[in-house]
């Protein structure tokens, strides 16, 4: 053996080889804790709902049919149009759901009102008005819904999300008359579409059977102002008495017989 030989580093056997191993990259489950949190649902309140109704079996009724519905917190009721404006000043509300009040000021008047407060509140009107002129009236006042005597219970449900959600619900022949009127193809304008919301409402007025002076204490006028329309819609409708005001109505289905 030469001495080169000697001083050569014999091999060594099972020697730990480790070091010299490709390391492998984690897999997922390894690099993510078994704790990691999962994305927060956001939490929805309820719908903060009034409702206006002036018959109190109606007023139940509707109280019950939201009462087992989660996402829908009836925060307060009234039966008169002064307590629907006095519910959308004071409390916080989502939508307001308005019936028929059994007073002389319509839906029309209380929707002006309400729409004069600038709130939030959504506005649902389930009209007793079964003419496309009261319940456009209605929309360009400010409403956001209308209903239709002949409403179900699912379907008050469905338009309440509906206007939540800030769209707009029409029934069918109500979409069709706003869409030709947009369109411009209505059929000619009925003769009560000449007249002012004001004049509309005092002919309604007259037509169910108020006074003057019962008209403007519900409008909150002076007496001479009513005279005063209700000059202007005989000369706008080419009529000459309150009889005639009263058939007129009628047969323009814009009060029931």
């Amino acid at each position: 053996m030469t001495k080169s030989e000697q001083h050569r580093t014999p091999p060594t056997t099972g020697a730990d080889t480790s070091a010299r191993q490709p390391v492998q990259p984690p897999t997922v489950s390894d690099a993510r804790p078994s704790t990691y949190p999962l994305p927060q649902q956001p939490i929805r309140r309820p719908i903060r709902l009034a409702i206006v109704a002036g018959y109190a079996l109606i007023r139940e009724a509707l109280e019950e049919l939201f009462a087992h519905q989660d996402e829908v917190d009836i925060v307060a009721s009234g039966a008169t149009p002064a307590e629907a404006v006095n519910l959308v000043r004071a409390e916080e509300l989502d939508a307001l759901l308005l019936v028929h009040t059994g007073s002389a000021m319509d839906e029309l008047d209380i929707v002006q009102r309400v729409g004069a407060l600038d709130r939030n509140t959504r506005l649902l009107v389930l009209s007793t008005e079964t003419s496309e002129s009261s319940a456009l009236r209605m929309l360009r006042a400010g409403a956001h819904g209308i209903l239709v005597p002949e409403t179900t219970a699912d379907t008050v449900t469905e338009a309440l999300h509906t206007v939540h959600r800030g769209e707009m619900y029409l029934t069918r022949d109500l979409q069709r008359a706003c869409a030709e009127r947009y369109l411009g193809v209505a059929p000619d304008r009925s003769p009560e579409d000449n007249l002012t919301d004001r004049e509309y409402q005092v002919l309604r007025l007259l037509a169910n059977g108020y006074i003057n002076r019962e008209i403007a204490e519900q409008l909150g006028v002076g007496v001479k102002t009513i005279d005063t329309h209700r000059a202007n819609l005989l000369r706008k409708l080419g009529l000459r008495h309150n009889v005639d005001l009263v058939r007129f109505a009628i047969r323009q289905r814009l009060v029931e017989p």
